[in-house]
């Protein structure tokens, strides 16, 4: 059936008066065009969507009541009693989605043996360890249109492990793919770290996140370059 690979709440802040976004693609013959609903194809059977429905359901109502709990200090949000294995098991989701999808947004994810692994534990429900496939979002501050932003994961590297990077919602998430993961620091906020649920703030202009997705556009268009020259 037709699945959405990022869920369609991830969406809504693209939206238009009309429910429409607009897609701007690095693909040299893809032009920029508008959309009424989220980028799908077929990809899940209907056991596996009401799966991970559930997960998509849980975070989307997370996620929306974060500006409830931002620290005094502004730092940081801090929702306390937050459900580790929804939320865990909606993050691995999102990036095993985008490796097994054939659109060209996603085209950089590719998680290798560790796709597969993901798969069993999110068919078996289980979210693993914190520092497991760990990742973590970081709210955007004081830039309006980083609200509006939907940019593909792009491979980066974390601390020396192997990592996906992608922003939506007002987000970006970093996810760390790593067989060797447990040697990461467990100071760092990573979802399950900690019993609350703790999202770092970054606050930036609107001129400096404009640069930013500029300079995020241009690396990927050159590294997609290098693989086809």
């Amino acid at each position: 059936m037709h699945s959405h690979v990022f869920s369609e709440f991830l969406y809504e802040p693209t939206y238009d008066g009309a429910h429409k976004y607009i897609s701007v693609s690095s693909h040299p013959y893809h032009k920029t065009k508008p959309f009424q609903i989220g980028m799908r194809e077929y990809l899940l059977c209907k056991e596996c969507e009401g799966k991970i429905n559930v997960y998509e359901t849980y975070s989307s109502k997370l996620l929306r009541q974060g500006d409830k709990y931002k620290a005094s200090d502004g730092r940081a949000v801090v929702i306390p009693d937050f459900d580790y294995s929804s939320f865990k098991l909606f993050g691995l989701s999102l990036i095993w989605r985008s490796h097994i999808t054939s659109i060209h947004m996603f085209g950089e994810v590719n998680l290798g043996s560790h796709a597969e692994a993901i798969r069993k534990m999110l068919y078996s429900a289980d979210p693993g360890e914190p520092n497991q496939y760990c990742f973590t979002l970081i709210k955007i501050e004081g830039a309006e249109s980083a609200n509006t932003v939907i940019h593909a994961p792009a491979k980066t590297r974390f601390r020396g492990h192997n990592a996906y990077l992608f922003m939506a919602y007002g987000y970006d998430w970093l996810f760390v793919i790593s067989s060797h993961s447990s040697s990461l620091p467990k100071d760092y906020p990573f979802v399950g770290m900690k019993p609350e649920l703790v999202i770092l703030i970054k606050t930036m202009s609107e001129k400096g996140f404009i640069q930013e997705m500029r300079r995020r556009m241009g690396s990927e268009l050159i590294e997609k370059s290098k693989r086809t020259t």
